[in-house]
């Protein structure tokens, strides 16, 4: 990827909220909202189902998540990923 791409992309992701003029919203805030109603979601969902038990993180990637069921108060976290 050119150096020109990344700036560009690197403002894209960094926007955030509104434009400098305060009157039009970031195009990624809808991303953002997503994401942040899926993280609220799965918190309250382990907070819910996972509290002392055993869970299996399947496609765990670098851990992230594991780490996170593991700080809302599961028992014991396996995290299983095939790369």
């Amino acid at each position: 990827m050119n150096e020109v791409r990344e700036e560009e992309q690197r403002k894209f992701y960094n926007w955030w909220g509104t434009s400098p003029g305060g009157n039009e919203k970031a195009p990624n805030l809808k991303y953002y909202s997503i994401v942040d109603s899926r993280e609220k979601f799965i918190d309250n969902w382990f907070n819910e189902n996972a509290v002392n038990k055993k869970v299996l993180d399947y496609g765990c990637g670098s851990g992230g998540s594991a780490k996170q069921i593991i700080e809302l108060g599961a028992a014991e976290v396996i995290g299983i990923n095939i790369s």
